[in-house]
């Protein structure tokens, strides 16, 4: 017996059998698998951006009126090669005690904490590495552990972003704290003072951080990119 069309009306009531539906639920988890980590991940960065730009510009900030209250930069940086300056090029680290303890003062710390038990776990080199991500400098030591080990110094801030270990020209930092991601690249970053123009910059200059895979580098947030630049020169 044929319905409208001709086509016999069995035909047109099957449907699609099991197999096939199967067949097909199972392309559309293999596509979700694969883009679901992509979108999360961009997701995370256009969330995190507007909070290291914020961080970023409070940092400056108070870096440039310690600066500017005390009549000259404090010793407290590495030096630009190439840098307009009357500065010979170099490492000065002879003032970042006080340095640090001025700026802290501006950006209203709420506590601090020292040992392992302060931070969160976050990955070492080499397990970014091995997982698809990147590290700026491999000549560089282990960032990791110049900012997380048993002496650890975390200081949390008002707006809920936390510096690790500040006592010399290069520091880490968390834009959310101990919220997640805590992954290089998308909420924690490596950081280090540079001198150029007369300025203590902060940068990722020299070691140019780690990032875990899908994250950037400080310097690509900053500059509105939408990747990594794993091209990018270690001097900004």
């Amino acid at each position: 017996m044929s319905g409208g069309g001709g086509y016999p009306q069995n035909k047109l009531l099957q449907g699609f059998t099991l197999s096939e539906i199967l067949i097909t639920l199972g392309i559309i988890g293999i596509v979700a698998a694969m883009t679901f980590p992509v979108l999360m991940s961009g997701y995370q960065k256009a969330v995190l951006k507007p909070q290291i730009k914020k961080f970023y510009s409070e940092l400056s900030n108070a870096y440039n009126a310690v600066n500017y209250d005390n009549g000259v930069p404090f010793q407290c940086y590495q030096v630009k090669p190439g840098n307009s300056s009357t500065v010979i090029s170099g490492i000065r680290k002879d003032e970042c005690k006080v340095f640090w303890n001025n700026v802290l003062d501006k950006l209203k710390i709420l506590y601090t904490c020292e040992g392992a038990d302060c931070f969160p776990e976050y990955k070492t080199d080499a397990q970014v590495v091995a997982e698809g991500g990147g590290k700026g400098n491999h000549g560089c030591p282990d960032v990791y552990g110049l900012f997380f080990n048993a002496r650890t110094r975390m200081y949390t801030l008002a707006n809920g972003s936390v510096l690790y270990n500040i006592s010399s020209i290069e520091f880490a930092f968390d834009v959310n704290g101990v919220k997640g991601p805590n992954k290089w690249g998308y909420d924690l970053f490596y950081a280090r003072n540079l001198f150029y123009n007369e300025q203590i910059l902060v940068t990722d200059a020299v070691c140019a951080g780690l990032w875990e895979k899908g994250g950037m580098r400080l310097k690509d947030y900053l500059l509105d990119r939408k990747v990594v630049d794993k091209k990018a020169d270690i001097w900004w």
